[in-house]
C-alpha cells in the first residue's frame, strides 16, 4: 500500500542491534548449552493428508521414515514434546530428511514449514500457535544422504507446556522442484535461552529510520539516515554509519557518510566488493531531481563516492549489492514508486521487465566501474 509521507518531526527512533550474549546462545552462530531432543518417525503420526510411514533400507541399515510426497499437497505428520528444561525460555526446530531416489540433484530444491503450538493449562490449543515460513533446500547429490534443515531459530515456549510440533512438505510452493518422495526421518527441538536485551547504536533527537547493517572484517557498520519526519526528501535528512568491534555491545561515534546541501539522502542497498571493501546505495532527492550515488569505503567511517549512474528508466530504488559467481557484482533495482499502480515494478505484467531490465544495467554499470 502506499506509504503516508506525514512529517513526524519530533519523533526519535531507536535503532538496535542485539549484542554479542544474545548471539552466544543463537542457534545460527553457536551450540546452545541443552542437547536436542529428538522426535523419531514412529513417535509421529499423520496430522494431514496421507503421507506414509515407510522404511528406507541400504545393505544392513533400515530407517523409518514418513514418507511425504513431491505432487500431493497437505500431507503434514506431527508430534509432542515433554520434558524441556525449566529455565529455557525457546526452542529451535530442525528436520532429518532422506532420500533413496536415484534421481536425487543438487539441481533440485523441496521445500518444507513447521506449525507449532503449547499445550498450555487454561489455554485454547490455538493460543500460542505459530505458522513458521517455508524453507528451501537443495537436495544431495546422491541418495541415502541425509540433510538436517532449519525451519524455526528461535520459538518463545513455557517450558512447563507440551510443545506440539508438525512438519509439512510444500510441494506446491514453485520453489520445490523435486516431483518424487523424500522421507522425514527426525524432527530435533533444541532448548534455547533468552535473548539478551538490544543495544542502543542511535537514540539522538530527529527521525533516526531504515537502518542497515553489514559485516566489515571484524566489526560491524550500522548505516542510517535522519531527518525531521518520515520523507525522504527533506533536506535536513542525511545519511550516517556507526561501528562495533565487539559484536554490537558498543559503537563508535557517529560519522557522516552523505549530507548534500538540498536534498534528502537515504541508504537503500549495500554490499561488499571483491577486495572486501563495503559499497553503500544512497538515494538523493531535492531540487527536481532524484539520484543514487554510489559509496565505498574501507573502515566503516569514511565513505568515498564512487559515482553517480545515469541510468535509461530511473530507479526508484536501487537495492543490495552480492556476488554472483562466474558473472561478478550485481545489484537489483525497481522503478515506478511505492504505490499499486501498474506501472510500478509489481503491479500488472512488469515485474520480469523491471528485474531483467534492472540486473542487465546494473552488471554493465559494475563492470564498467571494474567490480564485475
Amino acid at each position: 500500500m502506499p506509504l503516508s509521507f506525514a512529517r513526524l518531526a519530533s519523533l526519535a527512533l531507536i535503532v538496535t542491534v542485539f549484542d554479542a550474549a544474545a548471539w552466544a546462545e543463537s542457534p545460527s552462530t553457536a551450540a546452545s548449552r541443552w542437547s536436542p531432543i529428538g522426535l523419531n518417525a514412529n513417535q509421529m503420526s499423520i496430522a494431514t493428508g496421507q503421507p506414509s510411514l515407510v522404511v528406507m533400507s541400504k545393505g544392513s541399515t533400515h530407517l523409518p521414515v514418513w514418507s511425504l510426497s513431491g505432487g500431493t499437497a497437505g500431507q503434514s505428520v506431527a508430534g509432542v514434546v515433554t520434558g524441556l528444561p525449566g529455565d529455557c525460555a525457546a526452542v529451535k526446530v530442525e528436520i532429518v530428511v532422506i532420500t533413496n531416489e536415484e534421481t536425487t540433484s543438487a539441481a533440485f530444491d523441496d521445500v518444507y514449514r513447521v506449525h507449532l503450538s503449547q499445550l498450555a493449562e487454561g489455554e485454547d490449543v490455538t493460543e500460542r500457535y505459530v505458522l513458521g515460513t517455508p524453507v528451501r533446500t537443495a537436495l544431495p547429490a546422491a541418495p541415502f544422504v541425509s540433510r538436517t534443515i532449519l525451519l524455526e531459530s528461535h520459538y518463545a515456549v513455557d517450558p512447563a507446556a507440551t510443545l506440539w510440533v508438525r512438519i509439512q512438505r510444500e510441494p506446491t510452493d514453485p520453489r520445490d522442484s523435486f516431483t518424487r518422495p523424500t522421507g522425514l526421518a527426525m524432527v530435533k527441538v533444541t532448548p534455547l535461552a533468552a535473548l539478551q536485551p538490544a543495544r542502543v547504536v542511535q537514540e539522538a533527537k530527529g527521525y533516526n529510520s531504515w537502518p542497515m547493517l553489514q559485516a566489515l572484517g571484524d566489526k560491524l557498520v550500522c548505516v542510517y539516515s535522519r531527518g525531521g519526519g518520515h520523507t525522504i526528501g527533506d533536506d535536513a535528512r542525511a545519511v550516517y554509519a556507526r561501528t562495533s568491534t565487539d559484536g554490537g555491545q558498543t559503537w563508535s561515534a557517529e560519522t557522516v557518510v552523505s549530507d548534500t546541501l538540498g536534498y534528502g539522502e537515504v541508504e537503500v542497498g549495500k554490499g561488499l566488493d571483491a577486495d572486501g571493501a563495503m559499497l553503500l546505495w544512497v538515494r538523493r532527492i531535492g531540487k527536481g531531481e532524484w539520484h543514487h550515488d554510489l559509496y565505498r569505503s574501507t573502515d566503516g567511517v569514511k565513505f568515498t563516492l564512487v559515482t553517480t549512474p545515469k541510468l535509461d528508466v530511473r530507479p526508484m530504488q536501487i537495492t543490495d549489492v552480492f556476488a554472483v559467481p562466474e558473472v561478478g557484482l550485481m545489484a537489483l533495482w525497481f522503478a515506478g514508486d511505492y504505490g499499486d499502480k501498474p506501472t510500478n515494478a509489481w503491479g500488472g505484467g512488469n515485474a520480469e521487465l523491471s528485474a531483467v531490465r534492472g540486473t542487465r544495467i546494473c552488471k554493465a554499470l559494475l563492470t564498467i566501474l571494474g567490480m564485475a
